[in-house]
């Protein structure tokens, strides 16, 4: 059934959405934020199309055909390709798709972190992207550079978003810990080169399990020793945080602006956060405070021991804060500044919206563009 608003909206918006889940449904979080954006008025239509899985099963040709049918009767002014997934067609599928509605507005978002040496851009994305209109991506450094270098003539920033509604906070001062510190994420190696920070992650990972012992939760796969759960599952991180006192984060590349969405799912759980300082932090996450961020492992660990010391109200109050930031890396509320954003190349009239993440640092965004 084709969701459709219940309010008129000024400037009709509809939708096609091109996910890369690997199964149709797998991914809650988009179709989520379409509708949150249906019920304020700002798109009166949308779809939900699983690219990933139709391109496995027929093949990028015949897939590209299904879609431009799809683009033609649904009648797309806006289409966004969600991640490289989504993205592997050939010039000749994707000059049919865009001739079933050449005036439609082509939208990119990558929340991957593509490195340069370890994890390169998939070739095969590169000219999607170059007929996409506007792109978003998560951190600057190489990954904006390749969108820009594509040929896409616009690169903004969109962070790493949360569903707050599948992720509501769940942490309280008052629970019952089973753990002090939580940490989710893998250890993650490359064959050719190490990824930027990984070392980092599996030295602060060692030094945790021989302070906190069995008190220390590492969730993710390719760890071993004292406290390993093993691989975790993104709806049940709620439920570690649950039973978790403080938490840890810190990802396995760096790059200016950058933050996974377990940053995010945290912050929206409730749980006390430590968090390794990255490019531009203070920045994209404001107030966000800044004795919970770490430079190096000491640094952690004095951060979390503070934490672990306070008292339930000082607690709360930071969980609470916590939250707030959270919100505003709302799924729908980056969706809304991405469709926003792409209206106003659609119509010359429209006020082209300031990234709200960025207000004071477009230009620091754009030398980072190369």
């Amino acid at each position: 059934m084709l969701p459709t608003g219940n309010r008129e909206v000024s400037c009709p918006m509809r939708v096609l959405a091109l996910s890369n889940e690997a199964q149709p449904g797998a991914d809650p979080d988009v179709p989520w934020a379409l509708g949150r954006l249906l019920h304020d008025g700002l798109i009166d239509a949308y779809r939900v199309y699983s690219t990933r899985t139709h391109v496995a099963t027929k093949g990028c040709t015949l897939a590209a055909s299904e879609l431009a049918c799809e683009i033609s009767e649904f009648e797309a002014d806006t289409v966004i390709f969600f991640n490289t997934g989504s993205c592997l067609f050939n010039e000749a599928g994707l000059d049919e798709m865009r001739r079933a509605r050449p005036d439609a507005v082509w939208v990119y978002y990558e929340g991957d972190a593509f490195q340069r040496w370890v994890l390169p851009y998939p070739r095969r994305a590169l000219p999607t992207v170059r007929r996409c209109d506007i792109a978003f991506a998560f951190c600057g450094g190489h990954l904006a550079r390749v969108l820009r270098r594509a040929g896409c003539p616009r690169v903004d920033y969109a962070p790493s978003w949360v569903n707050t509604e599948r992720f509501p906070r769940v942490w309280k001062s008052s629970g019952s810990f089973t753990y002090d510190v939580a940490f989710v994420g893998n250890n993650t190696r490359s064959r050719v080169r190490p990824f930027p920070g990984a070392r980092d992650r599996r030295r602060l990972m060692a030094s945790l399990q021989r302070r906190y012992g069995t008190r220390f939760a590492l969730a993710g796969s390719g760890w071993t020793g004292v406290g390993v759960l093993g691989p975790c599952r993104l709806d049940d991180v709620s439920q570690l945080y649950a039973a978790s006192k403080v938490c840890v984060s810190i990802d396995h590349v760096v790059a200016p602006y950058q933050f996974s969405n377990r940053l995010p799912i945290a912050l929206s759980s409730g749980i006390p956060v430590v968090h390794r300082v990255f490019p531009g932090s203070q920045e994209v996450l404001p107030g966000f405070p800044t004795a919970q961020y770490f430079v190096s492992v000491k640094e952690a660990i004095r951060n979390i021991d503070r934490l672990l010391e306070m008292d339930a109200q000082e607690l709360d109050a930071l969980s609470h804060a916590q939250q707030t930031i959270a919100e505003t890396l709302s799924c729908d509320r980056v969706l809304r500044y991405m469709l926003q954003s792409a209206k106003a190349v659609r119509e010359p009239d429209e006020r082209t919206p300031v990234n709200p993440w960025l207000r004071h640092q477009v230009d620091d965004w754009a030398a980072l563009q190369g």
